[in-house]
C-alpha cells in the first residue's frame, strides 16, 4: 500500500472523527494546526507587504491625483483586506465553537478473551465458621401467687340512748367550771455582779507590814 493512501485514510479517519463528535485530543489537534496556519498567515503577509513597500510606488503613482493616494498605496495598504481577515477569523471561531461543544469522551474498550466468563465447574465456597454462642438462659418461674383469707372483723353494733325530753322533763343546770388563775410569771434574773479590778497604786514604795507609818521622806524611802 502506498503512503499516499495511508495518508488519505488517516486524514478520512480523523475527518470523520471529527464530524461524528471529536475527541478532547483531537480537538486539541485542530486547535494547534489552526494556531499554526494563523501564524504562517500572519507572516506571509507580512512579507509581501514588506516586499511591496521596497518597489518605487512614488513613481509608478506620481501621476495619480493628492486624493486617490493620501492614506497608503493600494499595494501596500494593509486595511485593504480587513473585511477578508474578519471574515476568516469569524469563521474560524464559529467552528472551533461548534467542536467544543460536540466535544464526546468515548470509553475505552475492554477486551474480553473468548471463553474468560465460562466457568468449568462451580466453585463452591464455604463460609467459615463462627463460634455459635451460648443459648439463653431459661426465664425465670412465674412468681406463686397464694390466696389470702378474707377475714371479716365483725363491726360492733352502737347503742343509741334515747335522749328525746318531753314538757316534763327536767334538765338540770351544769355545774359552772372554776376558771383557775394563770401562774404568775417568773421572777426575774438576779443581776450580775460586777467584778472590781484590782488596782494598786505604784507611786509609793512597798513597805514592810507595821512600817506604814514610819516617818522619812519619799527620797530615803527609795533608797
Amino acid at each position: 500500500m502506498s503512503p499516499d493512501i495511508l495518508l488519505s485514510s488517516g486524514q478520512f479517519t480523523l475527518l470523520g472523527g471529527i464530524f461524528n463528535g471529536p475527541t478532547g485530543t483531537e480537538f486539541a489537534v485542530v486547535t494547534v494546526l489552526l494556531i499554526v496556519a494563523m501564524i504562517g498567515l500572519i507572516f506571509a503577509m507580512k512579507s509581501y507587504f514588506n516586499r511591496q513597500s521596497a518597489k518605487n510606488l512614488a513613481q509608478k503613482y506620481a501621476d495619480s491625483h493628492f486624493l486617490d493616494v493620501r492614506d497608503k498605496y493600494p499595494e501596500a495598504d494593509s486595511f485593504r483586506l480587513s473585511g477578508t481577515f474578519f471574515n476568516l477569523g469569524l469563521a474560524i471561531a464559529v467552528g472551533l465553537t461548534a467542536l467544543a461543544f460536540g466535544v464526546t469522551q468515548y470509553e475505552e474498550k475492554v477486551f474480553i478473551p473468548e471463553g474468560a466468563l465460562v466457568m468449568d465447574e462451580d466453585i463452591e465456597i464455604e463460609p467459615p465458621r463462627t463460634a455459635e454462642p451460648p443459648p439463653p438462659p431459661p426465664p425465670p418461674p412465674p412468681p406463686v401467687i397464694q390466696a389470702v383469707p378474707d377475714d371479716l372483723v365483725p363491726e360492733e353494733t352502737p347503742v343509741f340512748q334515747d335522749q328525746s325530753i318531753n314538757e316534763e322533763t327536767q334538765v338540770e343546770r351544769p355545774a359552772p367550771v372554776e376558771e383557775k388563775a394563770p401562774p404568775p410569771p417568773p421572777p426575774p434574773p438576779p443581776p450580775k455582779e460586777e467584778e472590781t479590778e484590782i488596782f494598786k497604786v505604784v507611786e509609793q514604795m512597798p513597805r514592810f507590814p507595821g512600817c506604814e507609818d514610819a516617818g522619812g521622806t519619799e527620797a530615803e524611802k527609795k533608797q
